[in-house]
């Protein structure tokens, strides 16, 4: 019954580790969406479709963009 105990024990080790590994995952994402990397690139390192990696990785991430705005020449201060 030793091993028994000891292989549940084992299986019970394997979720914890499998949500650590998808939240180190999701951040490393948002790392390299923060850092401008487009979703093709990451899809490739997954070794997965594009259209796939955005539909999981998107809806978690909360994203911003930069926009810039040019002066109006013909607007006077």
């Amino acid at each position: 019954m030793a091993d028994r105990d000891a292989l549940l024990a084992q299986l019970a080790t394997i979720r914890p580790r499998r949500q650590a590994i998808d939240t180190e995952e999701l951040q490393l994402v948002a790392d390299l969406r923060a850092a401008a990397c487009p979703w093709k690139f990451i899809a490739q390192a997954l070794g997965r479709e594009t259209p796939n990696v955005i539909a999981t990785f998107k809806p978690k991430l909360e994203e911003t963009r930069t926009v810039r705005v040019r002066p109006n020449p013909e607007e006077k201060p």
